[in-house]
C-alpha cells in the first residue's frame, strides 16, 4: 500500500532566528497548538515537499543535526529535547507472552484475566502514536490512554507492565514514547519504583530510551532525580550535555537545591 504523502517539514522563527524544526500534515492546527503552549514567533516556513509521515520525520531529524552542527551541537530553542520529537515505529511486533522481562523492575507475571486488557492497552497506545507525533510541550492522546488505565486499578501491575515497555531495546521509538508520557502523569508509583525506572532506563544501550528517561527524570523532578542525572555520565555528547544543562537549571530554579544551600554545579 502506498504510504501517504500528507506531510511536510516546517520551522518557526522569531525574526531572523529558527526557534523550531518540526513536522505536520496539518500546518493550522500545529501552528495553534504552538501558540497554545506558549512558544513565541513570528512566522513559520515550510522546509520541505510534501512526503509520508516517517519521511518527513527522518527529514526533521536531518535539519535538526544540520542546525546543532552549525549552533555548537545546540538545538533551536523550542526543540527542548535533544532529538525534538520522538519518531514512532507503530509496528506491534511483540505480544504481552512473548515480550523479554527487565532484569531492573518486578515483572509479577501477568494474570490470565489481565493479560488482554495489558495487550489492548499497547494496541491502543500504537494507535495514538500512529495518529500523531509525540512532541515536546504538547499534550499527546497517548497520556489518556496512560492516565485511563491507571485508574482502572491494579496500578501496580499496570505500572510495572508499562515500565516493561518502556525499556524495550527492540523498539526504541515506542519504549521512548512511552516512557515520555508516563513521565508527564505525575508521580506515579512510588519513589523507589520511579527511581529504578529512570536508572534503568539511563543504563540502556539505546540512546531515545536514555534521552526519554532524562526527560522522565526532569519531569519528575524531585530529589532523587537530581541525584541520578548529576551522576549519570552518557556517552552521547550531546545527551550529556543536555543533562548538565537539566541539572544545572533545576540547580538555579530551586526546584532541586543542591546540598548545605550550593547554587552552581560541582
Amino acid at each position: 500500500m502506498t504510504k501517504r504523502r500528507d506531510s511536510h517539514t516546517y520551522a518557526l522563527f522569531q525574526g531572523r532566528k529558527k526557534v523550531y524544526i518540526g513536522y505536520t500534515s496539518d500546518m493550522d492546527s500545529r501552528l495553534a497548538e504552538h501558540k497554545r503552549a506558549g512558544k513565541r514567533f513570528s512566522r513559520s516556513e515550510k522546509t520541505s515537499v510534501l512526503m509520508s509521515a516517517a519521511g518527513a520525520a527522518d527529514r526533521q531529524q536531518q535539519q535538526l543535526a544540520a542546525y546543532r552542527d552549525g549552533h555548537g551541537g545546540m538545538n533551536p530553542r523550542y526543540n527542548t529535547k535533544p532529538n525534538g520529537k520522538t519518531r514512532i515505529n507503530g509496528n506491534l511486533q511483540a505480544s504481552v507472552a512473548g515480550r523479554q522481562s527487565v532484569s531492573d523492575l518486578p515483572r509479577p507475571a501477568l494474570a490470565a484475566a489481565n493479560a488482554g486488557l495489558f495487550a489492548e492497552l499497547e494496541a491502543s497506545l500504537h494507535r495514538d502514536f500512529d495518529a500523531e507525533t509525540l512532541e515536546d510541550c504538547i499534550f499527546h492522546a497517548a497520556e489518556t490512554t496512560i492516565a485511563e488505565a491507571l485508574n482502572k486499578g491494579h496500578t501496580n501491575q499496570v505500572l510495572d507492565f508499562l515500565g516493561g515497555i518502556c525499556l524495550d531495546a527492540q523498539r526504541p521509538g515506542f519504549a521512548s514514547s512511552v516512557l515520555r508520557c508516563l513521565s508527564r502523569q505525575g508521580m506515579v508509583g512510588t519513589a523507589a519504583w520511579r527511581v529504578k525506572l529512570v536508572r534503568a532506563g539511563l543504563a540502556s544501550d539505546s540512546l531515545p530510551i536514555r534521552d526519554a528517561a532524562v526527560a522522565a527524570a526532569e519531569e519528575w523532578g524531585d530529589e532523587p532525580m537530581r541525584a541520578i542525572l548529576a551522576k549519570h555520565s552518557d556517552p552521547v555528547y550531546w545527551l550529556d550535555s543536555y543533562i548538565q544543562k537539566v541539572v544545572g537549571l533545576r540547580f538555579m530554579s530551586g526546584r532541586l537545591p543542591l546540598p548545605n544551600g550550593a547554587a552552581t554545579r560541582v
